[in-house]
């Protein structure tokens, strides 16, 4: 279930959008103009002080909320690569390149304005609640995070539909929808089993059984038939769900590889390639370790 419910989302609140005259999100996405630029620019029109006091907090409203886990799910779903296997199967750190330095700095000056976005972890005293909180009762435009919220969603008053993440521009083609890989569940075979035939057996029909049965109770049952409140949203699910992507660099997280990266975005630092180049040769060295287990128990 949790290779479903980890897909990154976006939650929009429906009412808002007509009260602030903005464009509809299913046909942005629909039509391929679902970007960062929108994601924003949507979002800096609805931001207000509700409470009049100078200061933004988890009392006012924002153009969206978000998580630790939102920038390096808005950097994948926008072409960003944190590793990628070589022909010979061996991860390759692909981060530091040029045009994604460009789209890290970019992000990181766009969550700078702190009155449009609002980081549960970073500024609320009481994140679990406000990650779903201030979304469900009307005080954010947009929720940044995953599927895994939609159950939660269930109980909010206003209406709200569910789009993928973000395009990077409007010459991305293709919607990428990453995995919050730092909550994903992994299942391992310890070395001492002895009959590894047997084990691989029961773990594909083990497999199976769940893809059989799980999958369907889980999108057709509470996904589409108890959470998504209207056609578009159904589809935006198929969207989600067909272009799931895995990243070797996010799920190994080599030497911090991603950890990092989420601390600097935690904090709005800035100094990204300085970090990177600091870290490289840790990062290396921890994926020659891994490949020399790998090789090892290949026999």
């Amino acid at each position: 279930m949790n290779s479903y419910l980890l897909a990154g989302a976006v939650y929009f609140n429906k009412q808002m959008i007509p009260d602030h005259d903005l464009e509809d999100p299913y046909e942005l996405v629909n039509e391929g103009r679902w970007t960062w630029d929108r994601l924003f620019a949507m979002g800096d029109t609805v931001d207000a002080d509700l409470n009049g006091d100078g200061k933004y907090t988890n009392a006012d409203r924002y153009g969206m909320t978000y998580i630790d886990d939102s920038p390096e799910v808005l950097l994948a779903a926008a072409g960003v690569t944190f590793a990628e296997l070589d022909s010979d199967g061996i991860p390759q750190v692909t981060l530091d390149t040029e045009e994604n330095m460009t789209k890290i700095m970019r992000l990181s000056g766009l969550l700078q304005d702190t009155a449009v976005s609002f980081n549960c972890h970073a500024r609320s005293s009481n994140a679990s609640e406000d990650e779903v909180g201030i979304f469900m009762r009307g005080d954010a435009l947009f929720s940044l995070g995953g599927l895994y919220y939609a159950p939660q969603m269930r109980t909010m008053d206003q209406d709200f539909g569910i789009i993928p993440y973000p395009l990077y521009d409007e010459e991305q083609k293709d919607y990428r929808i990453p995995m919050i890989t730092v909550a994903l569940t992994y299942v391992s075979v310890p070395v001492t089993n002895a009959d590894l035939d047997v084990t691989g057996i029961f773990m594909e029909y083990y497999a199976y059984l769940g893809r059989r049965d799980i999958m369907p109770a889980l999108y057709d049952k509470l996904l589409l038939g108890k959470v998504s409140r209207d056609n578009e949203s159904s589809a935006m699910l198929d969207i989600i769900f067909n272009n799931r992507i895995f990243d070797t660099g996010m799920v190994f997280d080599f030497s911090g590889l991603r950890t990092n990266l989420r601390t600097m975005y935690h904090n709005l630092q800035e100094d990204f390639a300085s970090s990177f180049a600091r870290n490289a040769k840790l990062v290396n060295k921890n994926i020659e370790k891994i490949v020399k287990q790998f090789e090892e128990l290949d026999g």
